[in-house]
């Protein structure tokens, strides 16, 4: 059982669960009044420790800070392949330790994270972030100490200070970007 609160007449945003021992969520796209649920509220699921996998509504347009925040056995984040997802809150999944592909590849909709999105994730090993992402934010993998393969967009426009703080075993990218990452920061293309 979830719970909501509007957010408008059409559309809400899921603010939690009853059930803080489930092992899997599915994020519903209505809720049962029938509103879209296009968010997921600050802290909705956060410390939820037995958490291994989550799917996300294609509605869904925002996460929210610390919304799975220390989720200590999530694995999986389905997102869809017609996703509408375009922003991801600060430290929405920081420290969810088991967590280790990120596929954002697909999104559409210039996707944009606030500052320690992923931070701590420690097993987190392979990301793959969408073309029109422009900007990368602080510490967005800090921590992230297996992290050895970053796809980076070609789209990206803003150096974002240090994204990869504590990052030094990425070695590994997609060709093409023209973007690397050294010593945890991204090395943008001269124009």
């Amino acid at each position: 059982r979830m719970s909501f609160a509007p957010l408008s007449a059409h559309t809400c945003a899921v603010t939690g669960t009853a059930e803080t021992e489930a092992t899997c969520l599915v994020i519903p796209e209505h809720a049962p009044d029938g509103r879209l649920v296009v968010a997921i509220g600050d802290r909705a699921f956060a410390g939820m420790t037995s958490l291994c996998a989550v799917m996300l509504p294609d509605s869904l347009l925002s996460i929210g800070r610390r919304a799975f925040a220390f989720c200590t056995s999530l694995e999986e984040i389905h997102v869809g392949r017609n996703s509408r997802l375009s922003h991801i809150g600060n430290r929405a999944f920081t420290g969810c330790d088991r967590l280790s592909v990120l596929r954002l590849g697909h999104l559409r909709n210039g996707l944009v994270c606030e500052a320690n999105a992923f931070a701590y994730c420690s097993r987190l090993r392979s990301v793959v972030l969408p073309q029109g992402m422009t900007a990368l934010s602080e510490g967005m993998f800090e921590g992230c100490r297996r992290l050895s393969h970053v796809c980076l967009p070609s789209t990206l426009t803003t150096p974002s200070g240090n994204p990869f703080s504590g990052c030094s075993g990425v070695t590994g990218g997609c060709s093409g970007s023209g973007s690397s990452v050294t010593g945890g920061s991204i090395i943008l293309p001269s124009a």
